[in-house]
């Protein structure tokens, strides 16, 4: 358990490519103006994100607590354990509410309403 005051672990997740020192950089400033303490940056060279498991390992095992990523589309799509993140619009959107109640108690199919413009 941290105590108070005591700042988060932190460590960077990046995919190399050819912005990675920039990404570094923004992520290091992150990483600083949260107060956090840098333990490590991990580049990963895999296309399918391979080293993104030693992160999980990481942060289970509790030598990390915050993982920054400068983006989520450098985040593999087939890494396990993964997050996946909805917009608040998602959530407040009717078809979002359909979709809950199909799976709660599946109906009838439903005909799509064309999209409300402002």
């Amino acid at each position: 358990m941290i105590g108070l005051g005591a700042a988060l672990l932190a460590i960077i997740y990046l995919v190399d490519n050819e912005e990675t020192q920039r990404w570094a950089r923004v992520c290091m400033n992150w990483v600083g103006d949260h107060h956090y303490q840098l333990i490590g940056v991990v580049v990963d060279e895999t296309p399918t994100g391979e080293k993104w498991r030693s992160v999980v390992q990481m942060l289970a095992d509790g030598s990390a607590q915050v993982c920054v990523v400068p983006r989520w589309d450098h985040m593999s799509r087939e890494r396990i354990p993964r997050v996946e993140v909805i917009a608040e619009d998602l959530a407040r959107d009717e078809s979002w509410a359909m979709l809950t109640e199909y799976r709660l108690a599946p109906a009838a199919p439903r005909q799509r309403r064309a999209k409300r413009h402002p």
